[in-house]
């Protein structure tokens, strides 16, 4: 169930950038003094869980879009604004950083502003955290393009609606680091899927957050073809946990596309795996989605992160 959020004021701060180009996200930011800052809460239910009780990846970035709709509507821009006015937000790049699970029940705390504004683009930030405890459990920025809705062209971002963001003044612009990804090297594992009505977002094509899920799939799967089906790796006592996703939306897909998920991984050291991935159009090979991501191996007894098993090990070269 939804709780509605709550605007508060923000206090005094500077936001840092990435510490190097290809970071999969900053850390230790705080909320510019410029910007309005909106807080929204909502209680997690059993049904958005994964496999193992966590809050799966993927509704972590359901949330971020809810939070930044209402976000939208707070300052006097709600859906029917926006469809009035022929535009809409299109989600061009969203990095997620996982820190701690979250468990059915749990309220989770979604602070959102606006860190920058560009001509047609505008970076939102979001922090994460469970009411009741100090750390928080993940964050999240996500670069938003301004289209026009039959189109999707970019259009310039109205000078009052950025003053509804951004009251006390426009936030510097920060840098947009481009994604690293070298592209899927011989040898990679693919696997082809088709885009299922329950994908779709209200745009009627692929919703942002569903790519996730076909990253999470094809990285299951690659598993499964060295030896290591999902049954196998709970075998040993524990399972993959995502840290951290960095995805980057190039272009749409539609209900019955052919997709081309392909995955790679490109290290590990101790409990910590790396790979990327690429979702592509099966029919031409164009490229739709990329990503990084971040994977940690937790021991299922204690809910700790611990080092790779060594039978693994050998699975991910």
């Amino acid at each position: 169930m939804t709780r509605p959020g709550v605007a508060r004021s923000a206090p005094a701060a500077v936001l840092d950038s990435h510490a190097q180009a290809g970071t999969l996200l900053r850390v230790g930011w705080v909320v510019p003094a410029m910007s309005r800052l909106y807080t929204a809460l909502f209680t997690v239910h059993h049904n958005e869980l994964d496999a193992f009780g966590e809050l799966r990846a993927s509704n972590y970035a359901r949330l971020l879009q809810q939070a930044a709709t209402e976000a939208s509507a707070d300052v006097g821009y709600p859906a029917t604004w926006y469809a009035l006015a022929g535009t809409l937000w299109l989600v061009r790049r969203t990095a997620i950083e996982y820190l701690q699970p979250v468990h059915a029940s749990d309220t989770l705390q979604i602070r959102t502003w606006v860190a920058d504004f560009r001509r047609v683009r505008s970076q939102r930030e979001y922090d994460l955290c469970v009411v009741g405890q100090q750390s928080p459990v993940a964050h999240a920025h996500t670069d938003w393009v301004y289209v026009e809705r039959t189109s999707g062209r970019p259009r310039r971002i109205p000078q009052g609606m950025i003053e509804s963001f951004a009251p006390a003044g426009v936030p510097p612009s920060l840098p947009r680091h481009p994604l690293a990804n070298g592209g899927a090297p011989a040898g990679a594992f693919s696997a082809t899927r088709r885009v299922e009505f329950r994908d779709l977002d209200a745009l009627a094509h692929v919703n942002n957050a569903s790519y996730l899920d076909y990253i999470e799939q094809a990285a299951i799967d690659a598993g499964a073809a060295v030896g290591w089906p999902l049954e196998r790796i709970v075998g040993l006592g524990g399972y993959w946990r995502p840290r951290a996703h960095d995805i980057e939306y190039l272009a749409e897909a539609f209900y019955g596309d052919g997709l081309c998920c392909v995955t790679w991984v490109t290290g590990h050291e101790g409990a910590q795996v790396e790979r990327q991935s690429e979702v592509r159009r099966a029919v031409d090979g164009s490229l739709i989605a990329r990503a990084r991501s971040r994977w940690v191996w937790v021991e299922r007894a204690t809910r700790e992160l611990a080092d790779i098993p060594a039978q693994l090990v050998g699975a991910l070269a």
